[in-house]
């Protein structure tokens, strides 16, 4: 009897019907308590993905990332989910290191982390035209085309992502992505937005950058998301959520700045020029009653714009994504901050070596990535 075949089946047992990611499903991994020490994590900066033209300035930027990992000495796994990490500022400043703490923590779950600079400014000065901006005036609809172009540059991240997944350590099948504010409005616009709906937010944005999917890069356009961690960020409307993508969301209950419900995004002294959107609350209730899995956390009683604690929110969402990884994510909201959402033990773990699970084909305990590498690496060979 081959030995491929003996092993396909015992790997069916396991793994068919039951997500394609269920191989990262093990306990003790990618859940809310941190694996890795701080220095067992290693970052690969300035990592160019793209070469870009800025929409309102004609500049040619050259836009880079950084990717945080553990280091091989320290981890075994090959192929891990990806997290795509993408800062705020309202589409005007901002830089990718505001996400080096969110980077670092995935990356001590067992994660790969990336954060990614982004075409920034509406035609706006920063030092001393920001107000032109940001206070209702003529530049307000020029928003729609930074938004555009940020969820253009995260397309060509994930892009370069996949498709040097292994040099990476990468799991090119598994990718989260997320991010605070703006960068979640670009998170949720790169995980959910057609080409079709991208030209309805934004009427210039095609025309003046391109289509949605090639921008910044010749690679094929093969990725896809798995969830979002969304931190107080809003979608054009609640019908863009046809995709089935779960989402995990924390907000601000009376945040002005992009609405906990539905309202226009910079909308703290009532301007109506900006765009009108869908909010993390909005979110939750359309996905939840379409039977997608949603998280929605919630800061009550609070005015404030993305005060979630970021400990917290890592913690939560690193659950939030392993149980999309297991298969086993349900719809839920929260209101404390400091509360745990525990999933470590989450997972398959053999306590009794091979014979007890016949699927641990290296013997390590565990069933996952690592197994499958050794199917396939003997796969056709005869035993003898």
């Amino acid at each position: 009897m081959r030995y491929g075949l003996h092993f396909f089946m015992m790997l069916c047992a396991f793994l068919c019907g039951v997500p394609a990611t269920a191989q990262h499903c093990v306990s003790g991994r990618y859940g809310e308590q941190p694996i890795f020490e701080e220095s067992e994590i290693e970052v690969s900066p300035n990592v160019p993905y793209a070469t870009v033209t800025h929409a309102f300035t004609g500049q040619t930027l050259t836009l880079e990332l950084d990717v945080w990992a553990p280091s091989a000495d320290a981890d075994a796994e090959v192929a891990r989910p990806l997290v795509l990490l993408i800062h705020g500022g309202s589409f005007l400043a901002g830089n990718r290191n505001e996400m080096n703490g969110y980077c670092l923590e995935f990356a001590r779950r067992g994660y790969v982390a990336a954060t990614i600079t982004y075409r920034l400014g509406w035609n706006c000065d920063p030092n001393v035209g920001l107000g032109a901006c940001l206070l209702c005036a003529s530049e307000a609809g020029k928003l729609r085309t930074a938004v555009y172009n940020a969820i253009q540059d995260a397309h060509a991240a994930a892009r370069f992502l996949y498709h040097n997944a292994a040099e990476y350590g990468i799991d090119p099948e598994t990718f989260f992505i997320g991010g605070v504010s703006a960068g979640s409005i670009t998170a949720l616009g790169t995980a959910y937005l057609s080409q079709e709906e991208a030209n309805a937010f934004s009427p210039n944005g095609y025309a003046l950058s391109g289509g949605l999917f090639d921008s910044g890069n010749a690679l094929p356009n093969q990725h896809s998301f798995t969830a979002v961690m969304n931190q107080c960020g809003a979608v054009p409307a609640t019908s863009v959520l046809d995709d089935g993508i779960p989402v995990i969301s924390f907000h601000d209950d009376g945040d002005c700045v992009v609405p906990y419900s539905n309202g226009n995004v910079l909308g703290c002294l009532g301007c109506t020029a900006f765009p009108f959107v869908a909010g993390s609350a909005s979110l939750h209730s359309a996905l939840a009653a379409n039977g997608v899995c949603s998280e929605l956390n919630t800061q009550q009683i609070s005015l404030l714009h993305c005060s979630w604690p970021v400990g917290n929110a890592v913690r939560r969402s690193a659950c939030f994504f392993k149980r999309t990884l297991c298969g086993v994510c349900t719809s839920s909201t929260n209101t404390s901050n400091t509360l745990a959402s525990p999933c470590m033990e989450l997972g398959v773990v053999c306590d009794s070596g091979p014979s007890a699970c016949p699927s641990d084909l290296n013997n390590d305990g565990l069933v996952n990535a690592s197994d499958l590498s050794t199917f396939l690496s003997a796969f056709g060979t005869f035993c003898e």
